[in-house]
């Protein structure tokens, strides 16, 4: 076989791929990531998150510990938080600018006249952080649905414009 390059515009795709792809999206397999389960699009089905946070104590030192873990057909399964945190965020209304990329930010059923409503990971981290923090949110999506890239006068276009421009007239 000869070696292959994602780079190089002068490699031949490999003959075996089509037929590799096809046997992947047959079947499940479970591997050091967990759970694989590859939909038509090329998708896996099954995602799974940990949520970690990190303590320091003088007499164990620095300590990472599981809280939460979150998976894409239970959600969140733990809490983000230990104890009551003072945040000082209690009635401020964020708003939070996003994309459709599963599995953090997915759009959930809407029922007629209720405004868009999202799901998945990101989602259920931003309501966890609500909760603990006393904040409320609302999500909307970027108009040109795409991350980001610089424009010939410096400013940035899709998210990373949204951000930066909000941040610039605030």
């Amino acid at each position: 076989m000869a070696s292959l390059s994602c780079m190089r515009k002068s490699t031949k795709p490999w003959n075996g791929g089509w037929s590799m792809l096809d046997t992947i999206q047959k079947g499940r397999i479970s591997g050091l990531t967990g759970l694989m389960d590859f939909r038509s699009n090329g998708a896996n089905s099954y995602a799974q998150f940990e949520i970690l946070g990190t303590a320091y104590s003088e007499t164990f030192g620095k300590d990472v510990k599981r809280l939460a873990v979150w998976d894409s057909f239970r959600g969140m399964n733990g809490s983000l938080k230990e104890s009551k945190v003072d945040s000082g965020m209690q009635g401020v209304l964020l708003r939070v600018a996003t994309l459709l990329e599963e599995p953090f930010v997915m759009a959930a059923e809407s029922m007629l006249g209720q405004p868009k409503r999202y799901k998945g990971f990101s989602i259920d981290v931003l309501d966890a952080l609500a909760k603990t923090l006393d904040f409320k949110y609302e999500i909307y999506q970027v108009a040109d649905g795409k991350y980001g890239s610089p424009q010939a006068n410096g400013s940035w276009d899709g998210l990373i414009g949204e951000l930066t421009n909000k941040a610039i007239k605030s």
